[in-house]
């Protein structure tokens, strides 16, 4: 299944000198004061209509996505680095007749011959030129042969992954629920890799989005491969911290593991999930990417507050950039708020870790 993500940082109200002051915060002040933000100066308001800040253990999806002035600025820088490499590569290919299609090679289209980078942006835009969807997909093509020839870049994301299998892996070998399939999982688990967009199906180029860079990955079972697009690691381009992606890389390997585990799912407790969306298979993953995500980060399952908290944050961030998904509709994923607040805020081993307390409304927690 496909299943979009993008990324965003939060706003909390900033105090200064007793008043308060309405602002986006500093994602490294954001972490500092991650626990009982709400209990600083309670008494403060900024307005009479304003909504006091959310604690994350109280809801994740409020504390992580009210605000994302700050991550749509990265996000948006990265994107501009990859699309002018992606352009410029474009536009060389343009002039040496190097542009194709999925059956082959194109021959040199005259229209061309002057073409620019701004009347390159114009075509790529317009859906009414009949040149848009070839270069669309040279593009696509173009952003993709960037990312896979970074080596920093390919070494940073084989390195996610290779954490992400042993955690999910360790996960999988202790669980009560998958002592039955086991077995098969974890050869599986074994096989895993990148599987390169430009060799991947045709639909799978379609997905990425062509010049607005479409930040998801997507499982592809018949290699047992994560396809990455090229808008996926556009978030990480600023400040080279990919660990928004390790969740978003588990949940693909949750699908990829879909035919070893599904009878082994407590199926009964996930499928009542509350707030998920109708998926069954979607519910899953998501459910095995947060169980292991404890596993992921640390050898023995016990990371850091900070280390958990910080790629949670990131991961939300991503998450609720992207267009929301209704829980009510039949062929929904679950929403940003059900991934956040239940699959992970309502997960008991990570509340533990993240030192949270006091009630919650309980939920199936499928141990």
């Amino acid at each position: 299944m496909r299943v979009p993500f993008s990324f965003l940082l939060l706003t909390l109200a900033t105090i200064l000198s007793a008043e308060c002051a309405c602002a986006d915060s500093d994602f490294n002040e954001l972490l500092s004061r991650f626990q009982n933000v709400n209990k600083t100066l309670p008494e403060l308001s900024c307005n009479l209509h304003q909504e006091a800040p959310k604690d994350f253990c109280d809801s994740p999806y409020d504390f992580i996505c009210k605000n994302l002035t700050g991550v749509k600025s990265r996000v948006q820088k990265g994107h501009l680095a990859l699309d002018r490499s992606a352009k410029k590569l474009l536009l060389n290919r343009i002039a040496s007749g190097n542009l194709e299609m999925s059956w082959g090679k194109l021959p040199l289209d005259p229209t061309l011959a002057s073409i620019n980078e701004e009347s390159l942006t114009k075509i790529l835009q317009d859906e009414k030129d009949k040149r848009s969807i070839m270069l669309n997909y040279n593009y696509t093509l173009a952003a993709n042969d960037i990312v896979q020839n970074d080596a920093d870049l390919q070494k940073d994301l084989q390195s996610i992954l290779d954490k992400i299998k042993k955690g999910m892996s360790r996960f999988v070998e202790k669980n009560k629920n998958f002592q039955a399939c086991k077995n098969g999982a974890l050869s599986r688990l074994k096989n895993v890799k990148f599987f390169d967009l430009r060799h991947a199906p045709e639909d799978y180029k379609d997905q990425c989005g062509g010049s607005t860079l479409v930040a998801q990955a997507v499982a592809y079972s018949a290699e047992d491969g994560i396809v990455v697009c090229p808008g996926a690691v556009m978030s990480g381009f600023s400040d080279k911290n990919y660990d928004y992606l390790v969740p978003i890389f588990a949940h693909e390997i949750g699908h990829l593991l879909a035919g070893s585990l599904d009878r082994c799912y407590p199926n009964n407790c996930i499928s009542k999930i509350s707030g998920a969306g109708y998926m069954l298979d979607e519910n899953r993953a998501e459910w095995l990417a947060a169980k292991s995500l404890p596993d992921i980060l640390d050898d023995q399952g016990k990371p850091s507050r900070e280390r958990l908290r910080n790629v949670i944050v990131h991961y939300g961030q991503n998450l609720c950039l992207t267009p929301n998904t209704s829980s009510g509709q039949i062929d929904s994923h679950p929403n940003q708020e059900a991934r956040l607040n239940v699959f992970y805020g309502k997960d008991q081993r990570t509340r533990e870790i993240l030192n949270c307390s006091g009630p919650i409304e309980l939920t199936e927690d499928c141990n």
